[in-house]
């Protein structure tokens, strides 16, 4: 899981290039794993070894980025989805 946070923005840049709502979707799994997996993996040993506060607000900050970007990614698939998506495409 260590590459996912390395893959997942790629990853991403090619679903909204592709205008893909499948991509989409693995992305947010992939911020999914991210959010639930390694960061709190991160955490646990920071509060342990007593990390300075900074360090531990940074990771608290990307977990709300993380949410944020799902919430925001769920509503751009929504639209994606919608059949008058495509024949607007079409038309452009």
């Amino acid at each position: 899981m260590p590459g996912v946070t390395v893959i997942a923005p790629l990853y991403g840049i090619l679903g909204v290039m592709h205008g893909s709502s499948y991509m989409l979707k693995v992305y947010s799994t992939m911020n999914v794993m991210t959010a639930l997996f390694n960061y709190p993996l991160t955490l646990i040993p920071m509060l342990y070894l007593r990390q300075p506060l900074f360090y531990i607000l940074i990771i608290v900050a990307l977990i709300v980025n993380k949410i944020i970007l799902s919430v925001l990614g769920s509503k751009v698939r929504s639209l994606l989805h919608n059949p008058d998506f495509e024949l607007n495409k079409q038309k452009l």
